[in-house]
């Protein structure tokens, strides 16, 4: 893969800003300007040789430290990081918890264990005791929270930065009891993932800045999940009261999951539905299209609504079918299978019927893309 490539991809994973990524394609130019007639001789050189030197060159104002040969692993997938300090602690009778950290991936899991158990892992060397540097632990009333401080020896933690690039690895793990029934499961992370499985909780609240957000397995009364910079996913979960999903830069993935109420929204990605039973559902987004397919259960109320995408709607399982098409010049194309027939409407909505009585009303929308009803 070419440097430019890895350089998008970190701007895409929310590793660096978009400024940071066009001052460092900026150095990697210069650089090869001025290795002349070295060029041909760095063409040679394997692609982790070349990105350490172009990285090095371009924080050679920040620091005169050099990059680690170990940390080339966060950014070359060839190239394993080593775990080198791991901390962990088990507690008891925990029912609430809360996860905040800056540049960590966090890892929730039930398990068959009776206990909590927390288990830090980075890259760097760090003794037990030292703990104190870095997080702030508190256990009290039942709620078990682990918090990251900002400051010096955090960074060092975490690796070197290099204009807001870290370049370390590290992973926060909690394993919970799995048949336990938890008040409520928060986690926040500004540029790692963040994963739940196998958990049972009234309320699953996660915030990742620039990170993945997953939950799977999982039975709540109701689920918060949102990301800055990448997709949101909801599997094999069962949410009693209502689920929002909502991201910035990322898609929305929304499978084999039971929910009365769902709120998906995004700026820059798609929404897929497929699988799940839904009485109402809003799906919104700017620059993606809408796929809703293999509709299960007795839904409501659907609505759909894209700027640039398309409406792709799969009611093959629903009997009765009220679509509302909201009528715009810029449509392409209304299509509907040939089980709908044309209905009376409001005068600025065109009507599509399937079935004799009121079943799952289903207001599309969509600027410049294509309504499909099948």
């Amino acid at each position: 893969m070419k440097e430019k490539e890895i350089i998008l991809k970190m701007i895409s994973d929310g590793k660096i800003s978009a400024e940071e990524g066009a001052e460092l394609l900026e150095e990697i130019e210069k650089s090869r300007k001025n290795y002349g007639s070295s060029q041909e001789k760095q063409n040679n050189l394997s692609f982790t040789e070349n990105l350490k030197r172009e990285l090095n060159s371009y924080s050679k104002n920040i620091s005169d430290r050099e990059i680690p040969e170990q940390i080339i692993g966060v950014i070359s997938p060839k190239r394993a990081v080593n775990v080198n300090s791991t901390f962990e602690r088990e507690f008891d009778d925990i029912d609430k918890i809360i996860i905040e950290v800056t540049e960590s991936k966090i890892l929730i899991t039930g398990t068959d264990s009776e206990k909590v158990k927390l288990k830090i892992r980075s890259d760097k060397f760090f003794e037990e005791d030292e703990l104190d540097k870095y997080f702030t632990l508190n256990e009290e009333d039942g709620l078990l929270k682990l918090s990251q401080k900002k400051n010096k020896n955090t960074r060092e933690f975490f690796g070197i930065k290099v204009q807001g690039l870290t370049l370390g690895k590290s992973i926060c793990e909690v394993s919970i009891p799995r048949d336990k029934y938890f008040e409520f499961i928060s986690a926040r992370s500004a540029v790692g993932d963040i994963e739940i499985y196998n958990a049972q909780s009234n309320k699953i609240s996660v915030i990742a800045s620039a990170g993945r957000v997953k939950i799977k397995d999982i039975d709540c009364s109701i689920a918060d999940l949102s990301s800055n910079a990448s997709s949101v996913t909801i599997e094999n979960s069962s949410v009693n009261d209502y689920a929002s999903l909502s991201t910035m830069a990322g898609s929305v993935f929304i499978e084999n999951t039971i929910s009365p109420t769902v709120k998906a929204d995004t700026k820059a990605g798609s929404i897929s539905v497929s699988n799940s039973d839904i009485s109402e559902l809003v799906a919104r987004t700017f620059a993606g299209s809408i796929d809703v397919s293999r509709i299960i259960g007795e839904p409501i109320s659907y609505t759909l609504t894209t700027t640039t995408g398309s409406v792709n709607l799969d009611t093959a399982n629903v009997q009765n079918v009220k679509a509302f098409c909201a009528s715009n010049k810029f449509f392409s194309s209304i299509k509907c299978s040939k089980n709908y027939r044309s209905g009376s409407g409001d005068e600025n909505e065109a009507v599509y019927v399937k079935g004799d009585e009121i079943g799952l009303n289903v207001h599309l929308a969509t600027q410049m893309g294509k309504i499909n009803i099948m």
